[in-house]
């Protein structure tokens, strides 16, 4: 895979994170409500499992926990729910999904 071909995935994962691709409602997602509410390590325990099958390798993971957001500001729901988006945006980047 060429350069161009995987920043077009990357691309698409965050526009599918960020809820601009009509098509594809992360909203609608039947796990974005419950994580959407999680603390930061719940999302990540999520986002691994239903995104991922619960198979990650030791890197992923740990750009994954990478994102932990600012501590005080993690209980504000618009934080929690930006962090989703984040980690929604890598695990669709990452290596464990472009395998599949």
């Amino acid at each position: 895979m060429n350069a161009g071909a995987l920043s077009t995935r990357f691309d698409i994962a965050r526009q599918v994170a960020a809820g601009a691709m009509p098509s594809i409602p992360v909203e609608a997602w039947p796990a974005w409500r419950t994580l959407a509410a999680e603390p930061f390590d719940e999302q990540v325990s999520g986002v691994v499992r239903e995104l991922l099958n619960g198979r990650v390798s030791a890197g992923t993971l740990a750009v994954l926990r990478g994102l932990h957001p600012i501590s005080d500001a993690e209980s504000n729901p618009s934080t929690r729910e930006h962090s989703l988006r984040q980690l929604i945006t890598l695990a669709l980047s990452s290596p464990e999904l472009q395998r599949r």
